[in-house]
């Protein structure tokens, strides 16, 4: 189409293992194409925590693809416990195997990996791309289905489209200002961080019902940078 939806959430993600380099790569210089047109790109994190997997060589956290394209935002999923809101143990999240990190994350993903609290560094590739790169609330979901609610939908698949849902209605504050939609925003959201909620507690699920990852202040594997504060992206993007 001449004019491309101004943003798109995918609620849809497999293992990096389950495809070629070559597919991965094709696909993602189609998702920065988009963000070059103006459309942002969201997609789902997973449900599978780190994503541990055995083999013959020992534990593996396995990334999840698309949500490891440099040209997509990833999305991660909170809950909240007694008011606070917390990384959730299905919140994927990791290092991908296939694509570098990209300059864009360079400082906010060194902070956290030089921590000394962090899983065993032979399960994943440090210099990969880091996701996700925010979160949302993703648990507790009404939707509807054939006109009938459907209570106690939970998943990453949730958190997308509601930051979709902040993203659309930023575009059209912005649009009234007579400024250029979002487009591709990862560069931007880790150059402002302060206008996230930075999530501190949390642990994905890891391997032999060991924590995987956990939230910490700063980015993080489990919930990114955070959660949009809508007032601070709007007052960010106005500027």
């Amino acid at each position: 189409t001449s004019v491309p939806p101004f943003v798109i959430s995918v609620s849809y993600g497999d293992l990096e293992s389950a495809y070629s380099a070559a597919y991965m790569t094709r696909l993602s210089t189609e998702f920065g194409k988009l963000g070059l047109r103006g459309v942002s790109v969201l997609f789902a994190s997973g449900d599978a925590g780190a994503g541990c997997v055995g083999g013959v060589q020992g534990n593996r956290y396995t990334p999840v693809f698309p949500a490891t394209s440099p040209y997509v935002t990833s999305v991660g999923a909170t809950s909240l416990v007694r008011g606070e809101e917390i990384g959730v143990g299905f919140s994927s999240g990791g290092f991908s195997d296939v694509f570098p990190r990209p300059e864009y994350q360079h400082p906010a993903v060194e902070r956290y990996l030089n921590r000394h609290d962090l899983p065993d560094g032979r399960y994943y590739n440090k210099s990969g791309r880091a996701f996700p790169d925010v979160s949302a609330l993703g648990v507790k979901y009404v939707i509807v289905i054939d006109r009938l609610l459907e209570p106690g939908i939970s998943g990453t698949s949730a958190s997308s489209p509601a930051v979709a849902g902040m993203f659309a209605v930023l575009n059209d504050f912005r649009l009234r200002a007579g400024k250029e939609r979002l487009g591709w925003v990862n560069p931007l959201l880790y150059r402002r961080p302060g206008a996230m909620k930075d999530v501190t507690s949390g642990c994905s699920a890891g391997c032999h019902l060991e924590p995987g990852f956990c939230a910490v202040a700063g980015w993080d594997p489990v919930t990114g940078l955070g959660t949009p504060r809508f007032g601070a992206w709007r007052d960010t993007l106005l500027e």
